[in-house]
């Protein structure tokens, strides 16, 4: 659990009130983790796909969703589209890095940047952005029909580490074709793109909140020696013997990559 403390820092380290998003909400943090979580349950190499009839462990905590699943067969990108009826929301959850895939950490792994199409001059990694490109006309599929079944519904979207990377593309995505994302939880996040990309996605994306583990050393990648950075706001998370203090950084890097650390 998170404990109710915060902590506001910008990236030179002095505390600074401008640096906080009120919209950051420790209860929301908790609710997308355990969606960014149930993500995993569809990937076949890990278990039974679970999702689609909604009995993954962590689907008891969300009783009245309805959920469909997707899968890329070239990167094993994957997740699931949900409409949770008890908060009237449509949730994207993207699944993380599958440590039995070489595949997946490939894409991982891959630091070639790619152009980006909606701002000038914009690279992003490439690994990332075709992973999400793999998903993202079931992804598209799946939340029109939602929306089409529940049009007063809100947009949310979560993921972990590789997840957490194609979540910020989603989110990209649907602010560019002009669809409101009420709420974006990353967890584990790595760098997704160049300066000009983070200034972009900045400038014209509400708050993602990137929650990390103090230790995870997931968020160092894509390494800035080769121009990859973050954007705001970073979470960290830091287990102070009995307690577990919350940051809300502006631009600060992370220095355990699993959600159960969270």
């Amino acid at each position: 659990m998170f404990a109710q403390v915060l902590l506001l820092v910008m990236s030179a380290g002095i505390l600074s009130c401008q640096a906080y998003d009120s919209n950051y909400v420790l209860d929301k943090a908790e609710r997308y983790i355990k969606l960014a979580g149930a993500a995993y349950c569809t990937d076949p190499k890990l278990r039974k796909n679970s999702i689609d009839d909604w009995s993954c462990k962590a689907c008891a905590s969300f009783p009245n969703m309805t959920a469909r699943s997707f899968k890329s067969a070239k990167n094993d990108a994957n997740g699931f589209v949900g409409f949770d009826g008890t908060a009237n929301e449509i949730i994207v959850s993207f699944s993380g890095t599958d440590p039995t895939s070489i595949r997946n950490w490939i894409t991982d792994l891959k630091f070639r940047k790619v152009k980006y199409p909606y701002c000038d001059k914009c690279e992003v990694h490439n690994g990332f952005y075709h992973a999400f490109q793999s998903v993202e006309d079931d992804v598209k599929k799946f939340v029109s029909s939602f929306q089409a079944q529940y049009p007063t519904a809100t947009l949310a979207v979560t993921g972990h580490s590789l997840g957490a990377a194609m979540a910020a593309h989603a989110v990209a995505e649907y602010t560019h074709m002009g669809v409101t994302v009420s709420t974006a939880y990353a967890y584990g996040m790595p760098r997704v793109g160049e300066d000009s990309f983070e200034q972009w996605y900045a400038s014209v994306v509400p708050g993602t909140f990137r929650v990390n583990h103090n230790r995870d050393p997931v968020p160092h990648l894509a390494p800035e020696s080769f121009d990859f950075h973050h954007f705001p706001y970073e979470v960290r998370v830091l287990p102070v013997f009995v307690l577990t203090i919350v940051l809300l950084v502006q631009d600060v890097v992370s220095p355990l990559h699993n959600l159960n650390k969270f």
